[in-house]
């Protein structure tokens, strides 16, 4: 009925998690974007992409969203 979502987040956005309210994602095949929670973060920088993996739980009661599937993630941040 849960899913984790591994994020990947730019280097250079990495300080800005701090100031995150709440995100969501947006699933290939999924009509409306489902609310997230980060549930951690690995500060390690992969070399070639120059991201860190950012990891966020959603709700999947109907078992509706596919393990694999394509997404795109948007952070709220604090103004």
């Amino acid at each position: 009925s849960k899913l984790w979502v591994d994020a990947e987040v730019f280097a250079t956005d990495l300080s800005k998690l701090k100031n995150v309210t709440g995100a969501s994602v947006k699933i290939e095949g999924i009509a409306e974007p489902v609310k997230a929670k980060i549930i951690g973060a690995r500060s390690a920088i992969g070399e070639e992409t120059r991201t860190a993996k950012v990891y966020l739980e959603i709700d999947n009661p109907k078992g509706d969203i596919g393990i694999g599937s394509f997404a795109t993630i948007t952070f709220m941040l604090k103004a």
